[in-house]
């Protein structure tokens, strides 16, 4: 365990009163790193009293797994990024504790990365040296390398997916797409107004396994992803605590649960999210609401390849969702054939309309009903990603 302290000599007391001392590397110039530094330790950086820029800018071209702050000290995070300020030695002490925990799992996962996929034997054989955590790092592999392995019952293709007013097609969607590829599927709760994955999947509980400021309602799938980007740490580390796993290859992002969080979400974190989650899960399933003004429904229908609007089979929900749909191509530029159009099931035979008339006003779109037409959905989904 490395783990450097960058301190005057009034600082390095206070740590030998703590009786922590022995676990410290003390540095005050470069030289002293270079000689102690290294890289497959997944060095932890102190900083503890105020460094000069030069020196800053030096501290700043090594690869730290974390960094630690006084926060008395002045810095200038556009260079270093701190991972967490103490105060105290108590908050030091439990903000250490924390980065040598990631710190231990970093190195496992290196071990584990530089070993490549596991024969079987040879993983039952580590998870036993190693405990449950190797379990995660495995996984983590397995997920990053899926895109690369590919079985002859697997399909290739990667992307995103928006699906608009109807949360039960993205869950059966996601359910296929998981047994049709090698990789793992991603649901995210997008509608930030009204969230219910959690209630369709029976769910329960909302908290992810991370601990951190953000807490209560807030202590979220999207808000702890997000916290985690801002922070400028590396999300695909973290993700495995963030998320909700519905199975081995059927992962669950949940969403926003305090309304008065709507108005402060920031456009541009929300795509650079999106995009992260792209490049961790071979597919991502984003449910949003039938709502043109969202931002995060408007963010996720431009990235998809596909977008599926679910709507009644109603004459007022197709004349809403054909003006809809046209508002997106003329205002926003959205191309129509990105759009598959499903019905959902309702109790009120008596206002539905025929399918002669869906298909007229949606053409190739329309697919039907959504229970009735699973497996039509599926393979117009894996033509257009394709």
């Amino acid at each position: 365990m490395q783990v450097f302290v960058f301190s005057d000599d009034e600082e390095k007391s206070k740590l030998e009163m703590m009786g922590k001392l022995h676990q410290y590397i003390f540095i005050k110039s470069k030289p002293e790193i270079d000689s102690q530094f290294n890289i497959y330790e997944q060095p932890i950086l102190i900083v503890m009293s105020q460094p000069s820029k030069q020196f800053e800018l030096a501290l700043s071209n090594y690869k730290w797994h974390k960094i630690l702050s006084h926060k008395g000290v002045r810095i200038n995070e556009s260079i270093i990024n701190v991972f967490a300020y103490f105060e105290t030695n108590l908050e030091l002490i439990q903000e250490i504790d924390k980065a040598a925990t990631t710190q231990r799992l970093a190195i496992r996962q290196q071990y584990m990365n530089d070993l490549g996929i596991l024969e079987e034997e040879d993983y039952q054989y580590l998870k036993k040296l190693a405990g449950e955590e190797i379990e995660v790092a495995s996984q983590r592999i397995k997920r990053k390398s899926s895109r690369r392995n590919k079985t002859e019952n697997t399909v290739d293709f990667t992307g995103v997916i928006t699906v608009v007013n109807t949360v039960e097609t993205a869950i059966a969607l996601a359910e296929a797409i998981s047994a049709n590829i090698n990789g793992a599927v991603l649901i995210f709760d997008g509608d930030f107004l009204m969230p219910c994955l959690d209630e369709k999947l029976r769910l329960r509980k909302i908290h992810t396994q991370i601990k951190s400021h953000v807490t209560g309602i807030d202590n979220t799938g999207v808000n702890i992803a997000l916290d985690t980007m801002a922070k400028g740490l590396n999300l695909e580390e973290y993700i495995d605590s963030i998320v909700v796993k519905k199975s081995r290859k059927e992962h669950v992002l949940l969403g926003n649960y305090n309304l008065f969080n709507y108005e402060h979400y920031d456009d541009t974190a929300l795509k650079k999210l999106l995009l992260k989650l792209k490049d961790i899960y071979q597919i991502v399933i984003v449910c949003v609401p039938l709502f043109p003004y969202d931002a995060m429904t408007m963010l996720s229908l431009h990235v998809s390849q596909i977008n599926i609007f679910g709507i009644e089979k109603t004459m007022s929900a197709t004349r809403y969702l054909y003006q809809y749909i046209k508002l997106l191509n003329t205002k926003q530029g959205l191309a129509v054939s990105k759009n598959l159009v499903i019905t959902k099931d309702q109790l009120n035979k008596s206002q539905r309309i025929g399918n002669l008339v869906m298909r007229e006003v949606f053409g190739e779109s329309y697919l039907g009903s959504q229970l009735e037409k699973k497996n039509k959905l599926l393979k117009k989904v894996i033509e257009r990603m394709r």
